[in-house]
C-alpha cells in the first residue's frame, strides 16, 4: 500500500468517526433538551451548584444544527480581528 493510499485511509476512517461522534453528540443534545429534570439532576455529579440553584436555573438550548448566519458572523469577526488571515469557505468547513 503507498503512502497515499494510507492516507486516504487515515482520513476515511477519522471521517467516519468524525460522523459518529458527531451523529452521537447531536442525539445527547436533543435527549437533555427533552429531559430538563435527568439533566438538571447530574448537574450535582459534577459541579458545586446547590439544588436549589439548580432547580431554578434557565436551562440553555441545545440547537443540533448550525445557525448559518451565526457562523458566518463569528467567521467574518475572525477575519477581522485577525484570528484567520482570510475567509474561509464554510460550506467546505461544515459539510
Amino acid at each position: 500500500m503507498g503512502n497515499d493510499q494510507r492516507v486516504h485511509t487515515h482520513i476515511s476512517g477519522v471521517k467516519d468517526d468524525a460522523v459518529r461522534f458527531t451523529a452521537a453528540l447531536e442525539q445527547s443534545l436533543e435527549y437533555a433538551s427533552e429531559h430538563e429534570d435527568e439533566t438538571r439532576a447530574v448537574l450535582s455529579n459534577y459541579t458545586e451548584i446547590h439544588e436549589a440553584v439548580i432547580a431554578g436555573m434557565i436551562l440553555p438550548a441545545w440547537p443540533t444544527k448550525n445557525n448559518q448566519a451565526s457562523v458566518e458572523r463569528l467567521a467574518q469577526l475572525a477575519v477581522d480581528d485577525g484570528l484567520l488571515s482570510e475567509e474561509r469557505n464554510l460550506d467546505e468547513l461544515l459539510a
